[in-house]
């Protein structure tokens, strides 16, 4: 009988071992998921980022390049009409 139970306790031990086997693949399989969500998560924030930032560079530069298109414009305008005035 007492055979047995060593059998049944060297079992139970090649259960336990498994089961922390088992546990440390989770762990480490869990691990690399959130890793990698991590990882997107702070690729598409930078990606987001990066997007924003342009679009805000691009419309600064489109801003500046109509007040100066403007100006110019409005400068040659004035320069004509005083022409005009001198001329008549």
């Amino acid at each position: 009988k007492e055979v047995r139970n060593v059998g049944i306790v060297k079992d139970i031990e090649k259960v336990e071992e498994v089961k922390d086997i088992n546990n440390e693949d989770v762990e480490k399989d869990v691990r690399e998921d959130v890793r990698e969500d991590v990882r997107e998560d702070v690729r598409e924030d930078v990606r987001e980022d990066v997007r924003e930032d342009v679009r805000e560079d691009v419309r600064e530069d489109v801003r500046e390049d109509v007040k100066e298109d403007v100006r110019e414009d409005v400068e040659e305008d004035v320069e004509k009409l005083l022409e005009n005035v001198f001329l008549i």
